[in-house]
């Protein structure tokens, strides 16, 4: 996975665990300003960034949040989301982030000590992504995979 962030970074994830982020803007930037850290012990399969904050899930079921900075990524929390790989990860608003993985579970947890808030069971079978969207109290999350499932994610 590939995401770029407000036109300042780039950041892609590899097989064996590791985030690699370039700063954009500084001339050189792929040789003198990459930077690289290990989230997982395998695969990542999403991530999600938000301001200076970085979300990453993976084949270890992990969700692994990171501070970032101009020169490298800190991890700064960990938990286990799921009890097989996880699949897909995204912010849902400013205090919460939703996960999907392959144990067809789609897990709400807060942003400030990723501890989960809403779980439940789809029945979308082979889940492979999950868009999130918030207006005003509406918060709503896609599961995709195939087919599709909406659910509202209200009081959160």
């Amino acid at each position: 996975a590939v995401v770029s962030t407000q036109s300042t970074g780039i950041f892609a994830t590899t097989t064996f665990g590791m985030v690699h982020g370039t700063d954009i803007n500084i001339p050189d930037y792929f040789i003198q300003n990459s930077f690289s850290t290990r989230h997982h012990s395998s695969g990542i399969n999403g991530l999600d960034i938000s301001q200076s904050c970085l979300l990453t899930i993976g084949d270890d079921g992990d969700v692994v949040k990171s501070s970032l900075h101009p020169d490298r990524i800190t991890v700064t929390g960990r938990r286990t989301a799921h009890f097989s790989a996880g699949i897909s990860v995204r912010f849902l608003g400013a205090n919460h982030f939703v996960t999907v993985g392959s144990d067809q579970r789609l897990v709400v947890c807060r942003l400030l000590d990723l501890e989960p808030v809403f779980c439940c069971y789809v029945d979308v079978p082979d889940p492979h992504d999950l868009v999130c969207s918030e207006d005003g109290n509406q918060r709503t999350a896609l599961v995709c995979g195939k087919g599709f499932q909406e659910y509202q994610l209200a009081g959160l």
